[in-house]
C-alpha cells in the first residue's frame, strides 16, 4: 500500500503504476488541501487496525471507545 500525501508526481511520468493505464497517480493534497502527514498519521492510527481486521478471517471486528481514539484536534 502506498499513500501519496504531497509527493512530486513527476516521478511517475516514466512508469505505469500497477499496470493501470487508464488512470494516473494522485495525492491526498490534490483532494484535500489541508491533508498533511499529521492528519494521515491520525487517520491511520484510528482506522487502519479496523480495516486490517476486516480483511482477516476473524469472527468479529474489534471495537474501540471514544476514549481509545487518538485526539486529532
Amino acid at each position: 500500500m502506498a499513500l501519496n500525501v504531497s509527493t512530486d508526481l513527476s516521478h511517475y511520468d516514466a512508469i505505469v503504476p500497477c499496470g493501470i493505464t487508464l488512470h494516473g497517480v494522485t495525492r491526498l493534497a490534490d483532494w484535500n488541501g489541508a491533508a498533511g502527514l499529521s492528519a494521515l498519521d491520525c487517520a491511520l492510527h484510528n482506522n487502519l487496525p479496523i480495516l486490517l481486521h476486516s480483511l482477516s478471517d476473524a469472527e468479529s471486528p474489534p471495537t474501540k471507545t471514544l476514549e481509545d481514539a487518538r485526539d486529532c484536534s
